[in-house]
């Protein structure tokens, strides 16, 4: 007779061993355990809208699937979806870029833990301006490297070049800006001051020599 092994004794990989457990996630668990339990809740957790999938994206999804896109589809995303990021990036940044330049992924965080992976090795140091997603340190120890915070608190949470400039050593690698600061209550400064040309120019210019690199993840611009 065998005995099954107990999850208590799973094994997880060195890997993601070195991260930590979603506290999003524990929040979103605790707010369902007070409701079960008859405790009126409003769950700022997951972060997510409390409306329905608006109905133009329900028909257009449902239209896909009647015209038989349902099959798999390359890796960087069908030539026609491409297309179309490479226009928004046109029309809302005055950006050009190639097809091959562009890749879509399963949400924003995918594409930042496609970046730190493939970017990444043991020790090398990533650049988290503060606040940010509770998941871009956990990517980057799964990735064994170091995550640098930046506070910018005192600045009224406003990212400047110099800030970039003190934090960068020969060990970095990659910064994360998260724009606009999703996670912090400073809307206004994240849209009319932290993304002014200017600011985001110059702090991009630090990026060019050395060679470094540059991951933004975009939340809600419009």
């Amino acid at each position: 007779m065998t005995t099954q092994p107990s999850l208590s004794s799973f094994q997880v990989s060195e890997n993601v061993s070195h991260m930590k457990a979603s506290s999003t996630l524990a929040a979103m668990q605790a707010a369902e355990a007070m409701r079960a339990a008859g405790v009126d809740v409003v769950d700022l957790g997951p972060g997510e809208p409390d409306f329905d999938t608006p109905q133009n994206i329900k028909d257009a999804a449902s239209e896909a699937m009647r015209a038989g896109k349902t099959k798999y589809t390359p890796a960087a995303g069908t030539r026609e979806l491409q297309q179309a990021i490479i226009g928004f990036y046109h029309r809302e940044f005055h950006a050009n870029y190639e097809r091959s330049e562009v890749a879509a992924t399963s949400g924003g965080k995918q594409a930042i833990f496609n970046a730190v992976v493939s970017l990444i090795n043991p020790n090398d140091e990533v650049l988290i301006p503060k606040p940010y997603w509770v998941s871009f340190p956990e990517i980057v120890a799964f990735a064994s490297g170091k995550s640098i915070f930046i506070e910018t608190e005192e600045n009224d949470f406003v990212l400047t070049a110099d800030m970039v400039r003190r934090a960068i050593t020969p060990r970095t690698k990659l910064i994360i800006l998260n724009l606009p600061l999703s996670s912090c209550k400073s809307w206004k400064s994240s849209r009319s001051v932290t993304c002014t040309p200017s600011r985001m120019n110059a702090t991009c210019a630090l990026f060019i020599r050395p060679p470094l690199f540059l991951a933004p993840h975009h939340c809600g611009l419009s």
